[in-house]
């Protein structure tokens, strides 16, 4: 999937143009999932007692609430933020495996269900108690994220996280675990 750099330096406009109107997100990562041949995209934010779900596109709202009430004390992925630095690109094969992956009940019962099969990550920030991400998933029919994909969400990492500097934990929604 090699991108141009018209294409790239359009992406990182439409990213910076959210800085100015929010609303801008969804858009945004609705072209940049397009890119990614993802079925979804999201910045999302989570800590010790608490996750917030920043922006997102093509995430159900039952699945964000599932998440949050249930399947995030399970999610075998939720501390793989820790093991990797800022920057870099983390996929399900980079950190658990698919088929060890599949085996879990987080797999059996959130993700096979919603019928994603991979996931592309990159951490925009973190600390001792939180970590920022943004990334995207992949259905079936797609398979799985390659080193093009990760190569171009870790030059797109840099411009995300600017942009989203001026997010604070109160203007997210913010839930509970």
């Amino acid at each position: 999937m090699p991108i141009d750099k018209d294409t790239l330096s359009s992406l990182i406009e439409s990213i910076y143009e959210c800085v100015l109107d929010r609303s801008q997100w969804t858009l945004t990562l609705e072209r940049l999932a397009g890119v990614f041949h993802a079925c979804n995209a999201i910045i999302f934010s989570q800590g010790v007692r608490e996750l917030s779900f920043g922006f997102d596109w093509g995430v159900p709202a039952e699945a964000k609430i599932a998440y949050a009430e249930k399947y995030a004390a399970m999610d075998p992925m939720r501390t793989m933020d820790w093991h990797f630095e800022v920057d870099y690109p983390i996929t399900l094969a980079r950190f658990i495996g698919s088929q060890e992956f599949r085996k879990t009940k987080f797999y059996c019962e959130y993700v096979a269900p919603l019928g994603w099969i991979d996931f592309l990550t990159v951490i925009l920030e973190k600390s001792s108690t939180q970590v920022t991400t943004f990334g995207f998933s992949r259905d079936v029919t797609r398979g799985p994220f390659g080193e093009q994909e990760a190569e171009l969400i870790r030059l797109l990492a840099p411009h995300v996280r600017r942009a989203t500097n001026f997010m604070t934990s109160s203007t997210m929604p913010r839930h509970a675990l």
